[in-house]
Formats: structure tokens, sequence, C-alpha cells
């Protein structure tokens, strides 16, 4: 350990600094210039007389690295506020600007003829006259983000409400021609209760009806796509000198635009029982237009194999409901529960140009899985694409069914893609929340519960481990259950599990001490919390609860942590 050393320096430095100006009563100027600046150093050393420098044959390797990451945002803009009669106006209008840069050095070499000096005298090592040290540089594509904005709410005698918004973006990141986006946004309310013909009943005390419609953008990918950027590329041995040659960096897409999320939703807020009963609903749908994605293209005649591109148009529609009872309300005990539901589904709706599906997922060796999701216009985000279970043979071969509904061994027949099916559904029916507190004296308890239902999960673990085959790890729950498998894996609907599953999220007891008279000691508290308690669940992998984000959902990964129990004890005390 003592010859060898590894160091690293962060610096952080994040300011904001604001200027409000009151101009009248009802008029206000703001201007803000946020700075973020963050610069890492490290250094390297390993000794001649370490192991690996001796298993080598090299007299001890050192190295340095620095980079700088910039980060400006300028914003100003103004607030206007007035309330007269029945109307009441707010509104806000601006300017935003944010810039983002980087740049970096690192340089190693090896061999040095005086172990002592460390990393401290780089330019003595040996590699460097051989050229074989290590030197490099960036320099990160600047990028650069503008926006004029403006937003204004009404409300009529707090019973009609109206908020309209506009915001005007440019991006850097785009071609010209294609860098500016305008994003609207609009919603309307209508406060029920507030109604006069409502004033003569008693079972409302809260009655909100909503609807709006909004537009939000998105420019995240990486810097340069859309401009032509060239790099190092490779090697070439010419009249007897190897020569560093230049390339395209990547594939070209001046046609690239903003990938726009619209979305529609309607609600509606109530309380009845003089608020003993209160709530939400809200029924969504969201379409991202121009998704933006690195799609696989051929070579020729692209130069790489990836290129971003707006590849087509998903959908999400669903709902969203919540419920909150106060049960109990008495000196001595208390207890309030709160029900959290939501349900959606995503679907692609079209995808770019004459492109049919997009098979994505791809399994690495060993065997030779394939892919297992394929986005198809008109079929649902979550289903998984592999072939369907249909037995074992008595020698423990693979047995499919094939797309014409025919059983085949998978040693006689060869299986392909037309074989695959969409099975499963990877997005859960139905998202639970249930949260629960009680106060009965001076104890206070609360429990947090959550569960996911009408989902599946593919258990990669055990499509890996779970085979014993010769000279492979298998998993010790699966050995049994799995040794009659002589066949090579197959990538089918047999790793596919129910994913169903209740969680305690959060347990936390505390007990209040009365403080009543004491003169340093205002409020003394003591509790303790235990999270991630117990699961209920009849999968058989680590954890049910995998990613359902994004495009490839339902997938348990092979290098998944397994989650963690953690109880603590605290003291809360008021002086």
């Amino acid at each position: 350990m003592k010859l060898r050393t590894d160091k690293s320096d962060y610096t952080y430095l994040l300011n904001t600094t604001s200027l409000l100006f009151n101009i009248t009563d009802n008029i206000a100027l703001t201007a803000r210039y946020s700075m973020n600046n963050h610069n890492y150093y490290g250094t390297y050393w390993r000794s001649a007389q370490h192991k690996t420098s001796l298993d080598e044959g090299v007299a001890g390797n050192a190295s340095h690295q620095y980079g700088e990451f910039n980060d400006n945002t300028l914003e100003a803009f103004a607030t206007y506020d007035e309330s007269f009669d029945l109307h009441t106006i707010n509104a806000v209008g601006g300017y935003s600007f944010q810039e983002f840069n980087g740049q970096g050095f690192s340089a190693s070499n090896s061999d040095f003829a005086v172990d002592g000096i460390e990393e401290h005298d780089l330019g003595t090592g040996r590699f460097l006259s051989e050229g074989r040290a290590g030197l490099g540089s960036f320099k990160n594509p600047r990028v650069r983000l503008m926006a004029f904005f403006g937003r204004v709410n009404y409300s009529w005698n707090n019973r009609y409400l109206i908020t309209a918004s506009l915001r005007r973006e440019g991006s850097s990141k785009f071609a010209k021609g294609n860098r500016w986006g305008n994003f609207t946004a609009l919603s309307v309310g209508w406060n029920l209760h507030n109604e006069p013909f409502m004033q003569t009943q008693n079972l409302f005390t809260n009655l909100k009806l909503r609807a709006g419609f909004g537009e939000t953008g998105n420019e995240g990918f990486q810097p340069g796509v859309a401009t032509r950027m060239y790099g190092p590329d490779t090697w070439w041995l010419m009249n007897g000198e190897w020569r560093r040659t230049y390339g395209v960096s990547h594939n070209q897409n001046t046609d690239l635009k903003w990938e726009t999320k619209k979305e529609y939703n309607i609600g509606v807020d109530f309380a009845i029982l003089e608020g003993i009963i209160s709530g939400r609903f809200d029924l969504f749908k969201r379409d991202v237009n121009d998704l933006i994605y690195d799609i696989s293209v051929p070579q020729p005649p692209a130069i790489h194999d990836k290129t971003t591109m707006n590849v087509g148009i998903l959908r999400n529609t669903g709902w969203e409901a919540e419920v909150t009872w106060n049960a109990i309300d008495k000196t001595n005990f208390n207890y309030t529960t709160t029900l959290i539901g939501s349900s959606y589904k995503s679907e692609l709706v079209s995808l770019w140009g004459n492109q049919t599906f997009w098979d994505r997922k791809g399994f690495p060796a060993p065997g030779s899985p394939g892919n297992a999701v394929r986005l198809f216009p008109g079929e649902p985000i979550g289903r998984f694409f592999v072939w369907e279970h249909a037995g074992f043979t008595e020698s423990g071969d693979w047995m499919l069914r094939g797309d014409d509904g025919e059983i085949f061994d998978v040693t006689e027949r060869t299986k392909t893609n037309q074989d695959k099916k969409f099975i499963g559904n990877a997005i859960p029916k139905v998202i639970l929340a249930w949260n629960n507190q009680f106060q009965i004296g001076k104890f206070d308890v609360n429990a947090y519960f959550r569960a996911w239902t009408g989902h599946d999960i593919f258990n990669m673990p055990n499509f890996y481990y779970g085979i014993p085959l010769e000279s492979r790890n298998v998993l010790v729950e699966n050995y049994d259950a799995q040794k009659h498998i002589t066949g090579e894996k197959e990538l089918s609907d047999y790793w596919i599990e129910d994913g169903d599953f209740l969680k305690l999220d959060v347990l936390s007891l505390g007990y209040t001490f009365d403080m009543k008279g004491n003169k340093y000691v205002k409020g003394l508290r003591l509790y303790a919390t235990g999270q991630n308690l117990f699961v209920l669940t009849n999968y058989s992998g680590l954890n049910p609860e995998v990613n359902i984000n994004g495009l490839d959902p339902g997938f348990e990964e092979r290098a998944t942590y397994p989650q963690t129990r953690t109880f603590m004890f605290g003291v809360q005390a008021n002086f």
C-alpha cells in the first residue's frame, strides 16, 4: 500500500448573485447571475518496487490529470402583480441564457531512473523517449441555451382561473434553421365550491375542476451531433513511418430538431365532510414527438454504426388519484391515511421513414441470445419480444413454439425471428402507495407501503447463472430446479416471472417527552426508523422493483446490487 498513491482533489464553486428592483408597488425587476465551477486535479504514482511494476518489468508509473468545467447562467425578468375589484393578475416575462464549457489535460510516463521523486518529474521516464508515454487533452464543444419566456395568471373572484405561458428556446446543439423552438402552455380552473349555488350544500368544502395543455422541449443529446467534426482516427504505416490520421468523429445529422413533449390533462380536486376526506383525480395524455435516440445504421453509406435521429412518436396515457382520510381526530388518538394510485400505458405510435420496427436490448454472450425488445408501431412499450417456451425434451434440450403454432426441438430445427412473439407486460397496471400516520398519546407511528401489480420481469441473473452447464457459475437456488437443462439457454418466456410485490418502505416510531417547565430544553423526541423492512412477492430474483422507465423496461440486470435494510435511531431536541 505504501508503494502506490492515487490522489484526487476536487474543487466546487457555486455562486448566485441576485439584484431586485421594486420599481412600483406592482412591478419588480430581477437580475440573477449563477456560476457553477468544477475543477479536479489527480496524481498517480506506482513505485518500481510495487508488485505490478515487478511483474511488468517496468520501473514505476506516474501520471497527472486536470479538468475544468464552467457553467454560467444569466436571467433577467420582470413581474407584475395587480388586484382590483374581483380581478387578480400576475405576470412574468424575461430572458435566460446558459453556457457550458469544459476542458482537460492528462499525461503519464513509466520506467523511471529514480524511484523516490514519485510523480513529480514525469519527463524522466524512459517511455517518453520510446514514444510510449501517454499525453492527452480535450475541450468539450461549447453549449449555449437561450430563452425568452412569459407567463400570465388571471383569477376572477377566486372562481375562474387561467394560466398561459410561452417559451421560445434556442440551443446551439442544433444546426442552423432548427435551433429555435416555441413551447406554449394553457390551463384553466374552476373553483366550483365558490359558486353561489354551492353555498347551500354541506357535502363539499372544496371542489375544483382543472384542464390543461403544455409543451416542453428536450435537447438531451451529445453536443456536436449536428456539426461535421473530426478527430484522431487510426495509425497508418506510410513510407516506413507510422502516421496518425484524422476522420469524421460521428455521423452528422443537420436535420435533427427539438424533441417536444405535449401533454393534455383534466382533473378534479375535492374535499368533503368538512375536510375529513380529500383528494384529487387526473387523466392525462402525453405525446413525445420527434424522439431523439441513437439509431443503428448500415455501413456504408454511414461512416459510423450509430446516428442520432428523431425517430418517432411515443404516447403515454393514464390516470393518477389520491385520497386522504382523517379517520380519527381525538385528543390522544389521531389517525390519517393516504392512498395514492396511478396507471399508465406507453405506446410507440410511429417510427421514422420506412422503418417498420426497432430491435433493442441486446443480450451478450455466452450463447447467441439476440434482442429481447422490439419496438413496433401500435404495440405497447414494455412487451418482451422473445420465443415461447414449450417444454424440454427427455435429454434436456429446449422446445419452442413456432409462428405456425407447432412445437419444435431447437436441436432439430433452427429458430427464427419470425417465431418470436410479444409476451408479457413490464409496466405495472397499477402503482400504489399507502401512507399511515398514527398519534397515540406521546407516541407517533408512521408506516409507508408501496405496491406494484400486473407486471412481469425478465430475470437476467437466472438467465445467465441459472443453468448448471460445465465450467460456469450457477446460482445455488436454481441448481436443483434447472439441473435437468442440458442445452444452451434460450431467450424465451421461461425466464419471465410475475413481478407483483408489496413493500414496507418505512416504519417509524417516536416518543415526544413533556418538557413543560424545563428552562433549557423546549422539545425532546426519540425515534427509531426502519427502511426496506420486508417485501411480499413471488418473484425469485433480487428485487421485483426493476426499472420501468425508458424504452426497455422490465429487466433485472446482472449487475444489480442487492437492496439494503436500514435501521436508524435518533433524537431531536429544541433548546
